[in-house]
């Protein structure tokens, strides 16, 4: 009973007065947006494991081309495409 007579002032007092209302919002602003924060942390951390792979066939073919002896000027003759691994490094809006 205390509890539930506890609530309803506290929701009579954040619609009354503007104070109480903008310190409630901005509490609550607060909270989901940390609560937002570690979601995308979360989904950036579990997104790695796509970055890594591609980062891992990149090296492959680096290597490769160093293995085999190529020099500069045929390395800028030739054309490498690294349009995907620049997409996926930039932030996700």
């Amino acid at each position: 009973m205390f509890l539930l007579l506890f609530s309803v002032s506290i929701a009579l007092t954040i619609q009354s007065h503007s104070y109480h209302r903008s310190k409630f919002i901005n509490s609550a602003n607060f909270f989901t947006g940390g609560i937002y924060e570690s979601a995308n942390n979360v989904t950036s951390y579990f997104d790695l494991k796509t970055q890594n792979e591609i980062l891992v066939e990149e090296n492959k073919t680096l290597r490769a081309q160093l293995l085999n002896g190529l020099d500069s000027t045929e390395t800028s003759s030739s054309k490498i495409d690294t349009t995907d691994a620049i997409k996926l490094s930039l932030p996700k809006l």
